[in-house]
């Protein structure tokens, strides 16, 4: 069976036969690595097998903490469902290291009243996040990021 076969050192080798990429692999006490198997001819890499798993953990993980979920809010939401969104939020924070709250203001809405409804927010949510604030459309909306990063 042919593959496309690269060295450690990224340089394309050209379509080998299996048996001689495992022969060539074992000459270099390396491991022969299959990239794409999706692919024909299938695509393998000479390199250490455990550098390759911690480095795609690694990319899953950068991949993971870019995530950014958005849960959107009214100030005059019930109890009942302000608390199932808060413990969304606290399962978010959990899973992924940023949240975005966007708060919602009718157009006759006092400003003290969002400010009110923003605290009982942070106060929900706690005080080992990091909270940034801010409006957007002259007040109409709130947008509260929140991340798990530890505060400075």
């Amino acid at each position: 069976m042919l593959i496309k076969l690269i060295d450690k050192k990224g340089k394309y080798l050209g379509l080998v036969d299996k048996s001689i990429a495992k022969s060539i692999a074992l000459k270099e006490k390396q491991d022969l690595i299959c990239i794409n198997n999706k692919l024909n001819p299938k695509i393998f890499k000479i390199g250490d097998i455990k550098k390759h798993i911690y480095d795609s953990n690694k990319k899953k993980k950068k991949i993971k903490n870019n995530i950014i979920k958005e849960i959107r809010f009214r100030t005059e939401i019930s109890d009942n469902d302000y608390l199932i969104k808060i413990k969304k939020i606290n399962n978010f924070l959990l899973k992924y290291s940023n949240v975005r709250i966007v708060v919602f203001k009718r157009f006759k809405q006092n400003l003290n009243l969002l400010n009110k409804f923003i605290e009982r927010i942070k106060k929900n949510i706690g005080e080992k996040f990091n909270f940034n604030i801010f409006h957007k459309n002259n007040f109409k909306n709130y947008i509260i990021n929140i991340s798990n990063a530890k505060k400075k």
